[in-house]
């Protein structure tokens, strides 16, 4: 079981405990003159002393007191948490980055690409490039698309291909480099 799970569990006991000892020590209510009613809260209690003197607005203080107290337990073991365990995904390993990263951290770094090109009416192919730019690309009476530009190695020339029809970008390995 994670610490964030425990700091949960930690952070509800905190704000049941805290609650429950702060509503202890609100007094019950009592008529506006100070007598102790055992009849307060039906009708016509402390009628003869001013009325019933509600402490209603203390509860509730008491309450999100509580409620506070177990929030801040609970951050704080969230916290802890993903400092012990850094969360795993595209930022924490450069060669797993989302597709526009894995480009565009490729045409900076001149690596390859590897990469499925899905083509209407074409089995998918794999595709290995030397990207050189990303860029959005005008289409005649159509809105621009984004784009890369590079060297196809399969094709052995220069190619552009719309990111909307790319899939599985990956960087084969950290030592690739441009070469054509």
């Amino acid at each position: 079981m994670s610490l964030r799970k425990y700091s949960y569990y930690a952070g509800f006991v905190m704000f049941m405990a805290v609650s429950f000892l702060l509503s202890a020590a609100v007094p019950p209510a009592e008529c506006n003159d100070g007598w102790n009613s055992p009849s307060i809260g039906r009708q016509g209690a402390c009628s003869h002393h001013g009325g019933v003197n509600h402490h209603t607005e203390k509860y509730l203080l008491a309450i999100a007191i509580g409620a506070l107290s177990g929030f801040a337990v609970y951050a704080l073991g969230a916290f802890v948490d993903r400092r012990i365990n850094p969360p795993k995904g595209p930022l924490s390993d450069p060669f797993s980055l989302g597709p526009i990263e894995a480009i565009s951290h490729a045409v900076k770094n001149k690596l390859l690409i590897e990469f499925t090109y899905i083509k209407p009416g074409t089995p998918p192919e794999i595709r290995t490039l030397s990207p050189q730019k990303v860029e959005y690309s005008p289409r005649r009476g159509r809105r621009a698309v984004l784009c890369v530009t590079g060297f196809c190695h399969l094709r052995k020339a220069e190619r552009t291909f719309a990111l909307s029809r790319i899939s599985n970008v990956r960087l084969p390995s950290p030592n690739h480099s441009l070469k054509r």
